[in-house]
């Protein structure tokens, strides 16, 4: 194997386990151009001292930021331009020379159990792992969903598994009901008449 390709091959090994390594639950950022009034400020840095990576790293890492916005074109914040962190990311009002950077924090994970309650009484709280056993059919951090599994049985011509034995299920109620109507509509013999006839004298 020539150098260049163990250098390339050793490069696409390093960004595998950095991107195996990366935190899955990174806050992300969307951009709006304008500029953002409400929403206290949680930190006005100055002219130059922020760059848009470290303005990101910083708002990430204080949860009371919510965005922030400066002076200047999306991707880069001016040397000259100060940057407001806010309180509040919404209602930016729209302009060509400002930008606005609203955070998406992923969704804090559910607290571990204590007691059973905590468990919405669908499970039993594991005290020493903080976590919950849920009782079937019930899942989730706190056992709070419900969760059913289909139907089993083959799949229809749409590929969803359990319509055929769904459709099987129909197909023998239409035909009880069909056997109900046909016995209903056949017309009904009346009784025979009885003849009384009279004893003679």
């Amino acid at each position: 194997m020539s150098l260049f390709r163990k250098c390339a091959a050793a490069a696409a090994l390093v960004a595998v386990t950095a991107a195996a390594l990366a935190p899955m639950d990174a806050p992300s950022y969307s951009y709006t151009p304008g500029y953002l009034d409400n929403g206290d400020d949680v930190l006005v840095g100055a002219p130059g001292q922020f760059s848009l990576a470290s303005a990101e790293t910083w708002c990430s890492a204080n949860r009371s930021c919510a965005a922030f916005t400066y002076a200047g074109v999306e991707g880069a914040i001016p040397a000259a331009s100060a940057v407001y962190f806010k309180s509040n990311g919404f209602d930016v009002t729209l302009s060509a020379n400002w930008s606005t950077y609203t955070i998406a924090r992923p969704p804090s994970p559910a607290p571990p159990c204590a007691v059973d309650e905590d468990c919405n009484l669908n499970g039993l709280c594991d005290t020493k792992t903080g976590v919950c056993a849920c009782d079937k059919p019930w899942g989730g951090a706190t056992c709070g969903e419900l969760r059913f599994l289909p139907i089993a049985g083959p799949a229809n011509t749409n590929g969803f598994p359990g319509a055929s034995a769904n459709e099987s299920v129909r197909a023998r109620e239409r035909e009880r009901v069909r056997v109900r109507v046909v016995a209903l509509a056949r017309p009904v013999k009346p009784p025979p008449a009885r003849i009384r006839t009279r004893p003679s004298r």
